[in-house]
């Protein structure tokens, strides 16, 4: 119960129902945050915003955290976080097949609703549910860069805006280059804070835990 005490998780929650209101608007959204419609800078700039939530870039980010830290319990930590966040999001997204915004036409649209076009589509056989272009719903990248700002504002809280500004360019990437719909993004970070919150309430109530039993020992 100690996961509906945080903020994050009411934000979790906030994120979940703007995922389901954003339905209809995706495609407008898409096209209107379309990256070939960006000044030549800012394109630049929502490409390289990928880094926060791309596997190579965490990593890279993790690894230097833990490096700075002299920790192996941070990398650890923070690495296993981030991982599982997108963990959860890949195993969705391999149960409900969804169109990605490059891959949908208005034809389409008009019969599949929101694009999304089978739940469990491996129960059908064959290999077309691991197609790329039906791998829409929801977002790794946005589940990833959630966590990672998470596990980054705990160990350092001053500047837990900035990483969650990082966090939602690389949002914002992911709608821009047409990779997903905003609902796909928004469902994405939810699970991304809610899996961060989970794994930093559950290391807080093991210290809790361990605390008292230290001090009885003396």
């Amino acid at each position: 119960m100690f996961l509906f005490r945080s903020p994050r998780i009411l934000l979790a929650i906030a994120l979940s129902i703007g995922a389901v209101i954003a339905l209809p608007w995706d495609r407008e959204v898409s096209r209107l945050l379309n990256v070939d419609r960006l000044a030549s800078d800012l394109r630049t700039l929502v490409r390289l915003s990928e880094t926060f939530g791309h596997g190579f870039g965490v990593a890279a980010i993790v690894i230097s955290v833990g490096l700075a830290a002299r920790s192996w319990r941070t990398l650890v930590l923070l690495g296993s976080t981030v991982a599982l966040a997108g963990f959860v999001a890949n195993l969705i997204k391999l149960n409900v097949a969804r169109l990605r915004p490059y891959a949908i036409d208005e034809a389409q649209q008009a019969f599949e609703r929101f694009g999304f076009r089978e739940i469990l589509p491996w129960r059908y056989g064959g290999d077309d549910w691991l197609s790329h272009s039906l791998q829409a719903f929801p977002s790794g990248h946005s589940a990833i860069a959630a966590a990672l700002a998470v596990g980054l504002s705990r160990l350092y809280p001053h500047a837990s805006l900035w990483f969650a500004l990082l966090a939602a360019l690389a949002v914002w990437q992911r709608i821009a280059s047409q990779a997903h719909h905003l609902s796909d993004t928004l469902a994405g970070a939810a699970i991304g804070i809610v899996v961060a919150t989970a794994v930093s309430g559950l290391i807080d109530r093991k210290k809790r835990r361990a605390t008292p039993a230290a001090g009885s020992k003396r």
